[in-house]
């Protein structure tokens, strides 16, 4: 509504170091009270977040054999090798050193969530991609743009600010297909395709098409594969590469 234009980065605080060290007034960043104040920034505005449950959580590593009677709980993270039994035999180890497991939760890196049929797992679709997993999903549509729409709504019907779900999809994609059949006697499959740069802190045409709000990929997909067929990168950073 300010008519500003938003660049992604690792983190808030790297955000409010950058804008520090610039020294560029037209330029802002959104990050904690305490960030503003450790980098001398002024908070212009409070409150920005469109979501509640957007929260950052740290863990305190030490070396040192600390005892506090009061807090006996604890959280570790390891990881397995893909074969049989190779969890189960890392809880045995964990209980013969005398600690009891209370909780047991897994991150995968991939999850395929098959068909998007409710607004509820368009939801929690947006929010695995955004934070760290590859998600694969299907959904019935008449081109790409449809799509992408059809995503969109779905997660807004389940409570979700339409602006929010439209910023989740443009941060968590890499990339749209959509297939159809085509003919009367022998079918045969088009394939249309879109893709966004992986390279999260390069600018993306794709990124910024889905947060306008009025998503039309005609030219870009065009323009992609035009490169393809000339062999090219689709984008700079593979260019460098």
């Amino acid at each position: 509504e300010n008519n500003l234009t938003t660049e992604e980065s690792n983190n808030t605080a790297l955000s409010a170091k950058v804008v520090a060290e610039s020294g560029d007034v037209s330029i802002g960043a959104i990050a904690s009270i305490e960030t503003a104040a450790l980098y001398g920034l002024d908070v212009i505005e409070k409150n920005v977040n469109q979501s509640n449950v957007n929260t950052t959580r740290f863990a305190v590593l030490t070396k040192a054999k600390l005892i506090d009677e009061k807090n006996t709980h604890s959280v570790l993270t390891f990881t397995v090798n893909h074969e049989a039994g190779a969890l189960a035999k890392a809880i045995n180890i964990i209980g013969k050193h005398g600690y009891n497991m209370t909780a047991l939760r897994s991150r995968p890196r991939y999850i395929l969530v098959g068909e998007i049929r409710t607004a509820e797992t368009a939801s929690e679709m947006l929010r695995a991609a955004t934070s760290g997993h590859l998600v694969i999903s299907t959904i019935h549509a008449n081109n790409l743009e449809d799509a992408l729409n059809s995503v969109i709504k779905y997660a807004a019907a389940s409570g979700m600010e339409e602006g929010l779900a439209s910023d989740l999809l443009a941060r968590g994609i890499l990339g749209v297909l959509h297939q159809k059949l085509v003919g009367t006697t022998k079918l045969t499959p088009t394939v249309h395709y879109c893709f966004a740069n992986p390279d999260p802190m390069e600018a993306d045409q794709m990124r910024m098409i889905i947060r306008d709000g009025k998503i039309n990929l005609s030219t870009l997909m065009e323009a992609q594969m035009a490169k393809m067929i000339q062999g090219r990168p689709l984008f700079k950073s593979q260019e460098r590469k």
